[in-house]
């Protein structure tokens, strides 16, 4: 009997042990900075973690049609909404969650959109594991951070000054036209939301209620990624969980998208000229819902967005007479 709580007391010590070496390890190697060079993944969405403290109002979170379409700095031009996209390539509704809690250590967003083509992405419980795993101990993600460690990274306090000067969205004028041949033609069939999926976005809206925030499920055009059967399928899961849904596919929504000259890759994201239409949709939305404050009158805010949009015209030379428009 003594040998066997002689293991027990071995084998506990062994994982306290390890716990405490994992943890070390996370400290250590967690980027202190929010560069590339720092060892971050996925800069302009962790741009977040920057923002001065309570001053985004808006989060929206999903895949790559977030940072094509929505302007986060045209909102603020426009109607004075302090925005921010944490969207990344294929991101998968772990990675939103992850992003979710993430924003929410420093922000107090009253409105949080999620892109519902993320909602069709699958993902193995080896994805999820592997997230809050990391979201627990970073050196399961950062584990290669010793090719760019330096002295600055020994230190285990994180300075998180890197800012996003577009606030998450990706400019791109490229004009490659779509086929629009069956795109949202009427069908009454149902493309369901997997069981698994369906969990992530409820535990995402009931985040969002205890923190007193709007969720907002949001399509945003494209003829590669949507279809009417897609549509019926996020308004069976908005009618459970008592969710507002937002699709720009349809008609209703009149965003007035040219599909011959508003994608970059033939209706797959859209281009600089259909996400100023998505963002002035957006922005005239908000203003009349009254969810959303227009800070434009706050000089704390202003000075700070307005020199963003200066240094976004310049980053990407954009046509003043266009932005302005």
């Amino acid at each position: 009997m003594k040998t066997k709580y002689k293991n027990v007391l071995k084998a506990a010590a062994f994982m306290l042990g390890l716990v405490v070496l994992i943890e070390g390890a996370s400290l250590i190697f967690k980027p202190k900075r929010k560069y590339v060079e720092g060892g971050v993944h996925d800069q302009a969405a962790n741009g977040i973690l920057s923002e001065p403290e309570n001053t985004i109002d808006m989060l929206v979170l999903g895949d790559s049609e977030t940072y094509c379409s929505i302007i986060p700095l045209r909102l603020w031009e426009k109607q004075g909404i302090t925005s921010f996209v944490c969207g990344t390539s294929a991101q998968k509704l772990c990675y939103s969650e992850e992003f979710l809690h993430k924003a929410f250590r420093n922000q107090s967003p009253n409105v949080v959109i999620l892109e519902t083509n993320a909602i069709y992405r699958d993902f193995s419980v080896s994805d999820e594991i592997i997230h809050k795993a990391d979201r627990i101990f970073p050196v399961f993600r950062y584990h290669d951070r010793w090719k760019t460690f330096n002295d600055r990274d020994a230190s285990l306090a994180a300075k998180y000054s890197y800012m996003e000067g577009s606030k998450g969205y990706m400019y791109n004028v490229s004009v490659d036209p779509a086929d629009t041949t069956g795109y949202m033609k009427a069908d009454k069939r149902v493309n369901p939301v997997s069981k698994r999926n369906a969990e992530y976005v409820k535990s995402i809206k009931e985040f969002c209620d205890k923190k007193g925030a709007k969720f907002i499920l949001l399509s945003t055009p494209s003829t590669k990624n949507w279809n009417i059967q897609r549509h019926n399928g996020i308004v069976q899961l908005a009618d459970e969980l008592g969710v507002e849904y937002i699709d720009m596919n349809t008609e209703s929504a009149d965003v007035g998208i040219d599909w011959s000259r508003d994608t970059r890759d033939k209706g797959n994201h859209l281009n600089f000229y259909g996400a100023v239409k998505v963002t002035d949709w957006l922005g005239n939305y908000f203003k009349e819902s009254g969810l959303l404050e227009d800070h434009r009158g706050n000089e704390s805010y202003a000075e700070a967005w307005n020199g963003d949009i200066e240094y976004f015209r310049k980053a990407v030379n954009i046509d003043l007479a266009t932005f302005e428009s």
